[in-house]
């Protein structure tokens, strides 16, 4: 909102699942998409600004009833993530090689329906990235697990075209406002 102020652009958002943002995205149906991060994959379809806006990585929710404490902990376990999340190509491509686990990946178009899998007892938890804990209600029965993984920088990204000219504006605000401590960033 504050880099679309100073460049007097007229914003208008898009609530749609993640997934069904990716496809517009790469349609050119949408010009930007926050909150992306990188997967070699999607670097085939998508163009990423070049000054990260922040670090997340994923985290492991379940709910007050079940403990997990570590990776191995996922074994036998149904796991509900975002369709066409970095969650769901880590899981399948990277950690159950990896860790040789045996787990089941159930794929959702948004957190409220993979919420109520989990409080419905469909999966055993949520893997997602460390902002869904605030996208929870004070008084939920999901809690984060101590089982963090997979640190990443967290991008805008664009539809895939030569010399995108939203990209050098979004990064040198973005500079600008991670330079100051009084920026609308901190």
């Amino acid at each position: 909102n504050d880099i679309a102020r100073r460049e007097q652009w007229d914003v208008k958002y898009i609530f749609n699942t993640w997934d069904s943002n990716l496809v517009l995205l790469k349609q050119g149906k949408l010009d930007i998409v926050l909150d992306v991060s990188y997967l070699e994959e999607r670097e085939a379809f998508l163009t990423f600004n070049s000054v990260p806006i922040i670090e997340s990585w994923l985290q492991v929710f379940t709910t007050r009833t079940t403990s997990l404490n570590a990776i191995y902990d996922l074994n036998n376990k149904k796991i509900a993530v975002l369709k066409g999340s970095r969650q769901e190509y880590y899981l399948k491509e990277e950690l159950q090689p990896w860790f040789n686990l045996d787990f089941s990946v159930h794929s959702y178009p948004d957190y409220p329906s993979s919420t109520s899998a989990l409080k419905a007892g469909e999966v055993d938890l949520i893997i997602a990235t460390r902002f869904f804990y605030f996208t929870l209600s004070p008084n939920d029965d999901i809690i984060p697990t101590p089982i963090v993984f997979s640190p990443t920088n967290v991008y805008f990204a664009f539809p895939k075209t030569p010399d995108n000219p939203l990209i050098p504006v979004i990064d040198k605000h973005i500079t600008r406002m991670k330079n100051s401590t009084r920026s609308v960033y901190y």
